[in-house]
This record gives structure tokens, sequence and C-alpha cells, in this order.
């Protein structure tokens, strides 16, 4: 395991070095007497480097995933004299690699993803009350903030996909998980869809020729005659955009009017947009309309790129490789997060790989 202190260096400033000296000294033992508690003495605890911990425990993950959860809730946040102290944690096993070096280079990639979740949190502080009114504000002012995650064909960046927040009135970044049930509640998803389209469209031209941006938009956006109409008139005598722009699409309930959702999206095929349904393997829709429409790619559930090195989730995503090529489309698979996964994946013959081992969210630019 390792437990981080991730506000150790604002202790340092605050406080001072003797005090975060402190922190560091009685952090160590009430892990220890955490895990005293539960029968567990005599357990190595080192002190890594900056406010990093490494505890050794035998046994795998699963024996001690739910001490983990307790640890971390438990030792979230917490104050020693008056100093607030902030840890996240992250464990794996030798069932990778036995090499101490890579052990604590995976748990080192674990832990900025726990950072990156923690900063998250932390930026989403928004009164639930005012959630309401930034979203209004947020739609009318477009204020919305973008981030990309390349996907690579081969060694070669393919596309960008758009990963979008809010922004709020003081800077705030406010998350889709937050604000996209009141853009439902409010009826304003299709006006969100056509705002984010129309940022990923004026991002093209800064791309490599051949590169994509895709879009996450509601299928029922892609149903609504307004907005065909409207993206139809952005695409209208621009070739430059023409086979550049992806619509991805997944939906927890089947539409049952089914053939004609497939006639609208092959008018948006017909003007150049490419068409990806997306989560194959986690949602029953995403079988069906597998089935009942035309599509120019599949991509697969993600908690598959995250299990590919598992025998059983290679089974499966050897049968729905083959079927996805059999239907003529192309394949696509994301959260690759580490070498082994990525070989996995690529060695089934994927035709998209997208994750955090071939690269982060950020800038076009970055």
């Amino acid at each position: 395991m390792m437990l981080s202190i991730v506000n150790l260096g604002d202790i340092n400033q605050r406080y001072g070095f003797a005090n975060g000296d402190q922190v560091l000294y009685n952090t160590a033992n009430r892990i220890a007497d955490f895990l005293g508690e539960r029968k567990l003495t005599r357990v190595p605890i080192a002190h890594f480097k900056g406010g990093e911990f490494i505890i050794a425990l035998e046994g795998t993950q699963e024996q001690y995933r739910s001490l983990m959860d307790v640890l971390c809730v438990k030792f979230q946040h917490f104050n020693l004299e008056d100093i607030e102290v902030n840890i996240v944690g992250s464990m794996t096993d030798s069932t990778r690699t036995n090499a101490p070096e890579k052990i604590i280079e995976w748990l080192y990639e674990l832990q900025n993803e726990n950072r990156k979740m923690l900063q998250e949190s932390e930026e989403e502080e928004v009164d639930p009350d005012t959630i309401e009114r930034l979203v209004i504000d947020a739609v009318e002012a477009r204020s919305f903030s973008y981030r990309y995650q390349a996907a690579y064909r081969g060694d070669k960046v393919l596309l960008y996909e758009m990963a979008v927040k809010l922004v709020s009135g003081d800077g705030k970044l406010v998350h889709q998980k937050r604000f996209m049930p009141v853009i439902n509640r409010l009826g304003l998803l299709r006006q969100f869809d056509e705002i984010q389209t129309e940022a990923a469209l004026a991002e093209i031209p800064r791309l490599d020729e051949g590169q994509k941006i895709a879009v996450n938009v509601s299928p029922s956006s892609l149903r609504n005659p307004l907005f065909f109409d409207h993206i139809m008139m952005l695409m209208s005598n621009n070739e430059r955009l023409k086979d550049r722009l992806i619509f991805i699409i997944s939906e927890n309930n089947y539409f049952h009017q089914v053939q004609q959702f497939n006639t609208r999206l092959q008018a948006f095929r017909r003007a150049g947009i490419c068409i990806a349904l997306d989560r194959l393997g986690g949602l029953h829709a995403s079988l069906r309309y597998l089935h009942d429409l035309e599509v120019d790619a599949v991509r697969f559930e993600s908690y598959l790129g995250k299990t590919a090195t598992d025998a059983k989730t290679r089974a499966v995503l050897e049968g729905l490789q083959h079927t996805v090529k059999a239907l003529g489309c192309e394949s696509w698979i994301r959260m690759v997060e580490d070498e082994a996964g990525y070989e996995a994946v690529k060695n089934l013959g994927i035709d998209i790989l997208q994750g955090n081992f071939l690269s982060p969210i950020d800038t076009i630019k970055e």
C-alpha cells in the first residue's frame, strides 16, 4: 500500500518544517495503531519520500481491499493538533511483478490518479442551491472548459475525445456528473450538445491532417430535428470539417423507433460525421443498437479496458472484436492504463486505443 499526505507542502509552508516532520511521525504512528487494532502487528511501514508511506502486507489485494477502503475513509481528512492532514491511498500486489521498483512505480501511477480525483472533488465544491443558476448562466454565456484525450491507431494519434466541465462565475470547474442532471432537468440538453459540438468544430483546423475530434452527444439530441438542422448549417460548404467529427452515443434504454433513429444517423454520416457506438459489453441497449444501427466505430465498455489482462475479459473482448469486425466497424477501447493492458488490447487487434498509458487528458496544444 502507498499512503500520501497530499498537502504536506502546504503544511511545511504554513506551519514550518518541524511541524511537518511531526505530522509525518504522528501519521506513521496512527497508521500503526490502525493496523494493530486489526491484529496486524509488526507491519513494515516505510517513509519513502516527501509525504509518501509504503506499507507492506503479506497476501493479495483482495484480502485487504475492505481494510484499505476503511483506512482511506478514516485518514482522508483528519487533524493533528489543529493541522488538517489530507491523505490518499492506493494498493497493488506482486501478481504484476515481483520487482520492488516496478511495484513502487505502479503505486505512484495509481496515486497520481487519486490526486486528480481529489483535485476534481475540490474543484467541484459548488453550493447545490446555486448549481441550477450556474448551469443556466453557463449555457447562456457558453462558459465551459474543454480538455481532450488522444486515441491512437497504431503509433499515430487518430482522434481527440472531448471532456467538458462547467466554469462557474468565480472560475471553479464543475464536473459533468454535477451539472448534467441539471442540464437534463431544465431541458437544455440540445443547447448543450450544440455548444460542445461548435467548440469541437472550432478546434478541428488546429489538428494535423486526418485527425478527428470525438464528442459524446445524447442520442435524443441526434434525433431532434432542430439539432440536425443546426449541425448541418455548421458543416455546410466547409470541406475541412468533413470526416473530422465523431459523435459518440450510448443509451441506457433502447429507443424502439429504431428505424427512424437509424435514418437520422445515416443523414449525419452522409454529411461527413462519423458515428461511434459506446459501451458495448456494458449496456444492453448498445448490444441491440449494434444489430439495428449502422455506425462507423464501436467502443467497448470501459471496465474491459481496465481489466484487459484478465483471462475472462480477454475472452469477452475476443468475441466482441470478432463481431465488430464482421459488421465492418472499427473497434475502439479506452482505459488502457499500463503497459500490460496496452499489449493485451494491441494483441487482440483492436483498432483504436485510448488511455492514460498513451496520453493524459489535456489541452490539444499540450
